[in-house]
This record gives C-alpha cells, sequence and structure tokens, in this order.
C-alpha cells in the first residue's frame, strides 16, 4: 500500500509541475511572469495584486483584473469544456476561489459596470479638464505681457501654457494637435508602351 500512496503521491506532483509550467508560459506571454514563478509557494506574507477594500469589497477594475486572469488560465474539464482555473488565479491575485467563482458568473453584470463607469468617468474628466482651462484662461486675463518680455523663464512658462492649452482646446473639439501640415502630391507615371 505504501508504494502505491508514493507513486500517486509522484504523479500528483508531475501533473502539478506540469500545470505550473503551462501557467508560467501563458504568463510570459502576457507579460507577467514574474507574478506566476512562485504561484504555488504563495502565502499570508506574500504581497498580492489586488487589494480588499477598508469595507470588504473590491473596486470594479480589480474585478475586471481578475476576470482578464480568469479568461487567460484556463483548463478542460472532464466533459471537454474549458473552464477558468479559479484556484491558481487565486493564489496569483490574493482572492479567494468563491469570490473569483462569484465574479466569472457575474461577468457580464460587471463589464457592464466597467463600460458605464468609463463613460461617465470620460464626462468627468472633461468637465474637470474644462474647468481647469477656464481658470487658466481667466488668468491670462492679469499678465502683463511687457515685463514677461524682460524674464526669459516667464517668457517661457507662458508659452509653454499656451501651447498645452491650444492643445487641449483641439483635443476636446477633435481635431489634430498637431501643426504640421501635410503636402500630398502624387508623381504622374506614364507607362511605357
Amino acid at each position: 500500500m505504501d508504494k502505491v500512496d508514493r507513486l500517486k503521491k509522484k504523479v500528483k506532483e508531475k501533473k502539478e509541475e506540469k500545470v505550473t509550467e503551462e501557467l508560467q508560459e501563458q504568463a510570459k506571454v502576457l507579460g507577467i511572469k514574474e507574478i506566476v514563478e512562485d504561484w504555488s509557494e504563495t502565502d499570508a506574507s506574500t504581497p498580492t495584486i489586488v487589494h480588499m477594500g477598508k469595507n470588504g469589497s473590491y473596486r470594479v477594475d480589480d474585478q475586471q483584473f481578475a476576470l482578464m486572469f480568469l479568461e487567460v488560465f484556463q483548463g478542460e474539464d472532464k466533459d471537454g469544456n474549458l473552464i477558468p482555473k479559479y484556484a491558481n488565479v487565486g493564489k496569483m491575485l490574493g482572492i479567494p476561489r468563491n469570490t473569483l467563482h462569484d465574479w466569472w458568473r457575474k461577468r457580464e453584470e460587471i463589464q457592464a459596470q466597467q463600460s458605464t463607469l468609463m463613460s461617465k468617468g470620460m464626462d468627468y474628466i472633461s468637465t474637470g479638464m474644462m474647468v481647469e482651462m477656464i481658470r487658466m484662461l481667466k488668468s491670462l486675463g492679469n499678465v502683463d505681457y511687457d515685463d514677461m518680455i524682460h524674464n526669459s523663464s516667464d517668457m517661457k512658462n507662458f508659452i509653454q501654457l499656451m501651447n498645452m492649452m491650444t492643445n487641449k482646446i483641439r483635443l476636446f473639439t477633435n481635431q489634430s494637435t498637431s501643426n504640421v501640415a501635410h503636402a500630398h502630391q502624387v508623381e504622374m507615371v506614364i507607362p511605357e508602351d
């Protein structure tokens, strides 16, 4: 009996070693090899990538990050269907397996939250940027251009400010931020007989 147990243990170790090598290869492709290299040795002292919030919840970006890992690190079940490797991803990210399983079941809802956040977030950012640009424009009314000419660093800062404002305005109005004009010319080619 002892020999059979040792043989089972050896087979299990080889299988785990193969899974680890597959995970490391997938991680190398993603550019996260260092995260996966010692996933099997993860313990409480190992720093994790995703951190739980103060109230015991995770942010939507953390959930998206974990879903990305769950989509990449998958294996076949007994029926040949691809399913996420919850335990392995959980060890890599420091998230409980059950939490990952729950997120995977609710992935469409989480992705909808992320989509809404991106849309509304960009509205908020553009509003904040516009308010700051208005403040900058108002402050230009107090500039004494005659005094600025005598101080080259003030003039340089002023020019940089104006360039930045011009570029931001162009971005907000979907215009090019480059002042380079391209002249496209096509040379006529006469076919040879």
